[in-house]
């Protein structure tokens, strides 16, 4: 009797330890969640200015020495790295990024006034035509041609050998629009073949301006971070 039911025992406990070790055979362990993801640092963000149906984007600055930066209006071509020199400017070469998001204002030309400052004196576009206004302008110069298209241009200030501190030294960005006041006075004629006459009426345009942006060098250069 005490023999059987030894056996019995000994029968009772293989089973048990033989289904626990089954059971957990058969059960999957729990998975480690996996490592997050590392943020990656974000690019920093070069300053950006929105005028018209145009979005600009200057994403750097480039000073040359150079006597004869081979340029009428634009500079197209990229300024030599021999002749970079911030204490000597002869010019200073904007790269910018001209995007074409929409088409609101058709008729609207709105270009951008761009005047490079020092704490001392103020810098102009070079080029024929252009040491007072400055313009950069779909009118001369090579913006996109289709909707959502992004093009490229360098913007080129004659700074007539000064020196510039880029940590001192900021653009200042002016939105033009031509306006038409009829309280001027100046007479607009307009000939009349049938009768040998001339109409004429009054008023005239005017650009107006509008401050968009006071840009530091060293943002074009280096961004901010978000």
């Amino acid at each position: 009797m005490k023999r059987s039911l030894l056996v019995a025992t000994v029968l009772v406990t293989a089973l048990v330890l033989l289904g626990g070790w089954t059971w957990a055979e058969g059960e999957t362990p729990l998975q480690s969640a996996p490592p997050a993801a590392e943020a990656k640092p974000s690019e920093p963000l070069k300053p950006t200015v929105t005028w018209g149906d145009y979005k600009y984007t200057f994403y750097n600055v480039v000073p040359s020495s150079d006597i004869d930066p081979q340029s009428v209006i634009m500079n197209w071509e990229t300024p030599s790295s021999y002749n970079v020199d911030w204490s000597g400017a002869n010019y200073c070469h904007f790269y910018i990024k001209i995007e074409w998001p929409e088409n609101l204002r058709p008729w609207d030309y709105m270009p951008l006034q761009l005047i490079v400052h020092t704490p001392s004196r103020a810098y102009h576009q070079f080029g024929k035509d252009c040491s007072n206004a400055s313009f950069l302008w779909r009118r001369y110069c090579r913006y996109p041609s289709i909707i959502g298209n992004t093009t490229y241009v360098i913007f080129t200030m004659d700074t007539q050998g000064a020196p510039i501190d880029p940590n001192t030294a900021w653009l200042e960005v002016n939105g033009v629009l031509e306006v038409w006041d009829w309280n001027r006075m100046s007479l607009l004629y307009y000939p009349s073949i049938e009768r040998n006459l001339n109409w004429y009426r009054y008023g005239s345009t005017y650009d107006s301006i509008t401050r968009l942006a006071e840009i530091p060098l060293w943002e074009i250069l280096y961004g901010v971070n978000q």
